[in-house]
């Protein structure tokens, strides 16, 4: 699944390898994009349901909200760390 996934960037436009090839044998990289929009969405939801499906069948996420801190809190707890970019700059 992984490997699929990696290999969507290059289908989803606009990527690099998309507008190398249309320039190289001169194919309109505006259709090339349209193309790739069906596809690419095609194997993300194809990839989404996987996940989901094989996240039921193996009774992954049942108990993940468990002994977690509130929104609040939990930002109050990140106070400095979510303040460092702005420190920074």
């Amino acid at each position: 699944m992984q490997a699929t996934a990696a290999e969507l960037d290059v289908i989803i436009p606009p990527s690099i390898p998309m507008i190398l090839f249309g320039v190289s044998v001169e194919v309109s990289i505006g259709e090339l994009f349209i193309a790739g929009v069906g596809p690419g969405l095609l194997i993300g939801v194809a990839l989404m349901f996987f996940v989901w499906a094989h996240s039921k069948y193996m009774g992954w996420g049942k108990n993940d909200g468990d002994g977690r801190l509130s929104f609040g809190k939990a930002t109050y707890q990140a106070g400095w760390a979510l303040l460092m970019p702005i420190l920074l700059l």
